[in-house]
């Protein structure tokens, strides 16, 4: 079997099957003839109809993520980019940890995290209409923190008096990173952030009785811990309106 086709190709196989390494500048007419022994007599050229086309692979230049240091709960936001290829985008394949697998038509994809385990690399590759046409694929590393934990929270008095401080103090934390903030909220609008465990508040009227909630914060993504609670109850100054007395002359 005597082939030939473009960039001067050639070759001659006893099968009637034959391979090439293939680029763009491949695509054209293919042509082969089979020679017989005897007389060596060779038959006419058959040739493709149509002509071949050999399509560039799609490329991708990166992928970003709007976070790279995300919580769990925290969407992980990644976005393919500069993808080019012959014809119209098929389909972003993308990969990751925790056997993630999905396939967009678009470039932009969200993943849910519900563990640590969704950190790592998450990979995409772009493919193209005609023959199928699949990129080399680019990555992008995610990592995904733990939510931090407050233990609880305690308060020195769980009744006090108007003008009294309510003293509270928080459990033991965890969490990724080191920690950023003690973030307290209560009645009346009371909020405050602090960097030790403990605060004061002086009450001001029996209003700022009710629950108080403490999260913590931690570094990386800034993670937030669900709140811990503890209820105070603050009541009125008893008051007196006067003294009296049976007699105000006495005898001795």
């Amino acid at each position: 079997y005597n082939w030939s086709g473009p960039n001067a190709f050639s070759t001659s196989t006893t099968s009637a099957a034959t391979n090439l390494t293939v680029s763009p500048s491949s695509s054209g007419e293919y042509s082969v003839s089979v020679t017989y022994t005897g007389t060596g007599c060779t038959s006419s050229m058959a040739k493709t109809d149509p002509d071949v086309t050999v399509n560039a692979l799609p490329t991708l230049t990166s992928v970003t993520a709007a976070n790279d240091v995300v919580c769990i709960g925290t969407d992980i936001a990644l976005t393919a980019n500069g993808a080019s290829g012959t014809g119209s985008v098929v389909s972003y394949n993308w990969s990751g940890p925790a056997a993630y697998s999905t396939s967009t038509a678009a470039a932009t994809v969200n993943r849910a995290t519900t563990t640590t385990a969704h950190s790592g690399a998450y990979s995409v590759t772009v493919t193209y209409a005609g023959t199928g046409c699949t990129s080399a694929l680019v990555q992008k590393s995610v990592t995904v923190n733990s939510i931090p934990t407050v233990s609880g929270v305690t308060v020195a008095s769980g009744i006090v008096c108007v003008g009294g401080d309510i003293a509270l103090t928080a459990g033991s934390t965890a969490g990724t990173g080191s920690l950023v903030s003690y973030n307290w909220s209560g009645p009346s609008s009371y909020s405050t952030t602090s960097t030790a465990s403990s605060i004061n508040r002086t009450t001001g009227a029996v209003a700022d009785g009710g629950t108080y909630s403490l999260t913590v914060t931690y570094t990386g993504a800034g993670c937030t811990s669900t709140p811990a609670t503890v209820p105070v109850t603050v009541n009125a100054v008893p008051t007196l309106g006067s003294i009296t007395t049976s007699s105000t002359t006495l005898c001795t």
